[in-house]
């Protein structure tokens, strides 16, 4: 049976893992699995495809790097994450132009391994020993391997600094206020969770009403927390004309350091804040795999 008539389109990665991820009917589930053990255990690269994805991967970064917010997301995250893997929201002309069928290989032989993976089945599956039965009929002969050490580099204190990106014609500016913070193991995440809700997320919230709604610089200005495996960052976002930069960069500078200086209104606590703090912990949970 061809994948496409067995399951959805199958998702492979995202910026922060490689992975198989797809959706079928219970009656197909041990085909479906027998697929992913077979894209798992032996991936192939022909070298048709691979120019085919190279071509395409150029345009996409092209386009990218066309847009301002992309461009803005870029400069942010190296000054955030300096020498971290992190620091990379995209590849580069360079590393495209490198990617052969040989590095492919050499990436799945290293890192394409079943003890740096998970296998995750939610949904009517078998009873407990047929499913074990087909694990091992589908998985068995996928063999261990040592992976590479990893040492991560360490990240970049938080700092005051002024990056400027010359994007020439543009009639408008992105602006970004960030700074690294604590992950979702801290005890300070939750309470800074529940600050950025009360900062920028949504139309009631602080940065919405002021820059948009008072001083009318913008169309949306927001803020998000951005939980990852080995730090957070915060992030104050707005897209002002280029006439108003100045003062909407005073406005939201004044809009953060209000933020850290005085309490949240009884109004605020008791408008949306409970349900989108519930929805960052129903996010929560399942990022981490809790239910």
């Amino acid at each position: 049976m061809p994948w496409s008539a067995l399951c959805a389109p199958l998702d492979f990665a995202t910026r922060k893992r490689l992975g198989l991820a797809g959706s079928c009917l219970s009656t197909n589930a041990a085909a479906f699995l027998g697929l992913i053990a077979d894209i798992a255990q032996h991936a192939s690269f022909p070298d048709e495809e691979v120019d085919l994805q190279k071509q395409n991967g150029l345009q996409v970064l092209r386009a990218q790097r066309s847009q301002p917010n992309y461009l803005g997301r870029e400069a942010l995250s190296e000054a955030l994450f300096g020498s971290h893997p992190y620091s990379h929201i995209g590849p580069t002309e360079q590393s495209i132009a490198k990617l052969d069928k040989k590095s492919l290989e050499t990436f799945r032989d290293t890192y394409l391994v079943p003890n740096n993976a998970y296998l995750i089945l939610v949904g009517q599956v078998p009873s407990e020993a047929d499913l074990k039965t087909l694990l091992t009929n589908e998985f068995g002969k996928w063999q261990k391997k040592d992976l590479p050490k990893y040492d991560p580099p360490a990240f970049p204190e938080n700092r005051k600094r002024l990056l400027l990106v010359d994007r020439p014609g543009s009639v408008q500016a992105n602006i970004f206020s960030a700074q690294l913070g604590p992950t979702r193991t801290s005890p300070e995440y939750f309470p800074l969770v529940l600050g950025n809700v009360i900062l920028g997320m949504g139309t009631d919230s602080r940065l919405f009403n002021d820059i948009r709604e008072k001083r009318g610089f913008a169309y949306d200005a927001h803020s998000v927390y951005t939980p990852m495996q080995e730090t957070a960052y915060a992030n104050a976002v707005t897209q002002v004309r280029n006439e108003v930069v100045e003062p909407a960069m005073g406005a939201l500078n004044e809009d953060l350091t209000a933020m850290s200086s005085t309490e949240p209104t009884a109004r605020e606590m008791a408008s949306e804040v409970p349900e989108m703090l519930l929805s960052s912990l129903w996010s929560c949970n399942l990022s981490t795999g809790r239910s």
